[in-house]
């Protein structure tokens, strides 16, 4: 038993990092017999795991026509940051002084780092993991289980979101993330709620503009 759920835990994790990097991009079909032949799951664990997929969100399934990653419209981006720009200025706001002053020079300096090397620059994978674990540390700032748990799915649909942004070309560049990235350091540094708030606000307006150019629904 313990066996099983491993193998379909190993599938869901094997899936659900194709749906994020758009290996498998949103709305496509997902093909059961493709994806056996590329991992070493049988059918069951992978049924299973899609299952699991299905319950947060990343696959559909449509009758009669099978499973299909979830489609990103220009009405899932609004909502997404629309309650992101509401959650996270108010989270980092309320525990700006649980956040470590080392840490948030490290997030810069790596950031930093990205834009500089320019070789780097075609790893976009890395360039939204950086981005995503920046705010995933500020919203663990809040040792609030409840909120971390309702803002993770929403940040992991964002890098997805990025991705699928790279692909069509209508991404922040990394240095403009940066800067804005930095924006929201120097705000949480000095403390100034106004000034947090609104930085919050530039960053996230930002990418989402640029990720509802990327559909063209």
């Amino acid at each position: 038993m313990q066996n099983r759920n491993n193998q379909k835990l190993n599938a869901y994790t094997f899936i659900k990092e194709k749906i994020l990097n758009c290996e498998i991009l949103p709305g496509a079909y997902i093909n059961e017999k493709e994806l056996i032949a590329q991992s070493n799951f049988g059918r069951t664990p992978i049924r299973e795991a899609l299952i699991l997929l299905g319950s947060e969100n990343f696959v559909e399934v449509r009758s009669r026509q099978g499973t299909y990653a979830k489609q990103i419209t220009k009405k899932d981006i609004e909502n997404l940051f629309n309650l992101r720009k509401l959650l996270e200025p108010a989270i980092a706001m309320q525990y700006k002084h649980n956040l470590s002053t080392q840490k948030l020079l490290d997030f810069d300096e790596q950031m930093k780092e990205f834009c500089q090397n320019s070789q780097q620059h075609k790893n976009k994978q890395l360039l939204y993991t950086l981005d995503i674990d920046f705010h995933r540390y500020i919203i663990a700032s809040s040792n609030n289980q409840r909120i971390i748990d309702t803002l993770e799915p929403l940040l992991q649909e964002t890098y997805r979101i990025g991705i699928f942004n790279s692909l069509v070309n209508t991404e922040n560049t990394p240095e403009k993330t940066y800067e804005q990235h930095k924006q929201i350091i120097t705000a949480l540094l000095c403390e100034n709620d106004t000034t947090i708030h609104d930085a919050f606000l530039f960053h996230l307006n930002h990418s989402l503009s640029a990720s509802l150019m990327a559909i063209t629904e």
